[in-house]
């Protein structure tokens, strides 16, 4: 192996120590629910998860039954979730079989369980998200040799590996989002080396896993189409026919044990898409909890709700979807994949305050292309949090992490950089200056304006009027961050071109 391979892989396997460290680091804070009964919160929902795929038969993992208390966290992720949980079980009953002793456990919080717990999530990352991100941005960048441009690879890749939102989410507040965001991540990985069929099996085990990934499915499916269409007739057909099997066998292998019987696979449906719970749940950054400051919206009929945000969220995807479809390639397709993200987390029915991360993960692949903006939005999208990260004890981890990130991406990244390598060596005259200045001020009062509101809800004094004021100023806030970016990233979308990287100089190569 050349010398340059060996540095290469010992810088970025550096990279990506430091990046465990900093989730470890941030996973030995409190998480969801700690000390909290008798609900507990989503670290205890996993737990429970785990004993009940573990202890019990297939057929009673989604019914209420005297085993399985459907309101104590009844299981209601799709099946590749309820599989991981088992696998999870299966290895807690070797170490410790307390910890999942249906139903005595329920609340365990020793110390050796939370170990356990952490060390799994991080295993997950280590094997789906954290390779995901290294490949698509080596992908994104192409190795040539040469020292200067291993370091640069490796600073870039520690910039989107400590995007701080999925790191507070999966190690704070705990969850295995890390999974679902790997495999759609991959999937990405596979459409830019023009594997679509494999890119959409590996979309479709992320919608198997968890099924807010669907935020993601539209722009996906237009730039498949879009593929199978550029493809000619024939050639497009073979190419339609086979993605669409490959879809179909996926799911049907991930929902064999529920496919056979009716009522289980209709039980499974229910338990994922829980229309009773209303149009949105706490203080959430999209437009429904926004508008209901002035609309009572949790007085209206839950089926009309649906269907209003239903057509909505379907009509505002179609405009990124249309242009993606027209004119298929990769630039369009990140950032299609944000727009998309932003338009179901601001309008789809019944969104949490998590959904931001479908988001988050295109936009963490943009980075190179867009640091300023990306930056920007991240930041944003981790404040957006900020409520249910403070209800976990993890303020002190949120402001560190955005101001660590904040930190490399301005140091690691050419902020000044064109969205284009191409246009690189083009003069940037004194308006281009000047509008690069007017955009870091907004930014800079922007993230303080995050500060103080989120720094307000953690000191700020609560008024027996309004007790949720200040998580309600950070919603809209954030909100309406979220709608400019929704048409900044369209617009980018709209004039984006394919990115060709040339080779680097011959003059610059490795020791």
């Amino acid at each position: 192996m050349h010398l340059s391979s060996f540095r290469f892989l010992h810088e970025i396997g550096s990279v990506c120590l430091f990046g465990i460290l900093i989730r470890w680091m941030v996973s030995i804070n409190p998480y969801s629910g700690k000390g909290k009964p008798p609900m507990f919160g989503d670290f205890e929902a996993q737990r429970h998860w785990m004993e009940v795929t573990y202890n019990l038969p297939v057929s009673e993992w989604y019914h209420n039954t005297s085993r399985n208390n459907l309101t104590y966290w009844g299981l209601d992720y799709p099946p590749l979730t309820a599989y991981h949980s088992w696998i999870c079980g299966f290895t807690a009953s070797l170490l410790n079989s307390s910890w999942i002793a249906l139903p005595e456990s329920q609340g365990i919080e020793t110390p050796e369980h939370k170990l356990f717990m952490r060390v799994t999530a991080i295993i997950a990352d280590i094997l789906i998200y954290i390779p995901a991100i290294c490949a698509l941005v080596y992908q994104r960048r192409t190795f040539y040799g040469g020292f200067p441009y291993i370091i640069k690879i490796c600073q870039e890749i520690a910039v989107a590996l400590l995007a701080p939102a999925q790191i507070l989410i999966d190690h704070g507040h705990f969850q295995y989002n890390c999974v679902s965001l790997g495999l759609i991540a991959w999937a990405v990985f596979a459409i830019n080396r023009r594997q679509d069929v494999l890119s959409a099996v590996l979309f479709s085990l992320a919608l198997n896993y968890k099924h807010m990934s669907l935020y993601l499915a539209l722009p996906f499916f237009f730039y498949l189409l879009g593929r199978c269409r550029e493809a000619g007739l024939k050639d497009g057909l073979k190419k339609l026919t086979a993605i669409g099997a490959a879809v179909v066998a996926t799911f049907a292998l991930c929902w064999l044990p529920f496919i056979w019987d009716r009522k289980d696979a209709s039980q499974v449906l229910l338990r994922l898409f829980p229309f009773s719970r209303g149009i949105f749940e706490d203080k959430v950054a999209n437009v429904w909890c926004a508008l209901n400051v002035v609309v009572k919206l949790q007085r209206w009929n839950v089926g009309l709700l649906a269907t209003v945000s239903g057509v909505l969220t379907l009509t505002g995807s179609l405009i990124s979807g249309f242009d993606l479809l027209r004119n298929p390639n990769d630039q369009k397709f990140k950032y299609a994949l944000v727009n998309g993200g932003l338009v179901f987390f601001l309008l789809s029915f019944q969104v949490h305050e998590k959904g931001i991360l479908l988001a988050a993960l295109p936009a963490t692949l943009l980075l190179t292309d867009e640091p300023k903006a990306c930056t920007w939005f991240l930041t944003a999208c981790t404040f957006s949090m900020f409520p249910l990260l403070l209800k976990d004890g993890l303020a002190i981890p949120t402001f560190a992490l955005v101001a660590f990130f904040l930190t490399l991406s301005y140091a690691f990244l050419d902020w000044k950089e064109a969205a284009s390598p191409e246009d690189n060596h083009l003069e940037r005259d004194e308006s281009d200056e000047i509008q690069q200045e007017f955009v870091a001020a907004l930014m800079i009062i922007s993230v303080t304006g995050f500060v103080i509101l989120s720094a307000a809800c953690q000191f700020a004094p609560i008024y027996p009027r309004w007790p949720d004021l200040w998580t309600l100023l950070l919603s809209v806030y954030s909100c309406g961050h979220f709608i400019l970016f929704l048409v900044y990233f369209h617009i980018r979308q709209f004039g984006a071109e394919p990115i060709l990287l040339k080779p680097r100089p011959k003059t610059l190569k490795a020791d």
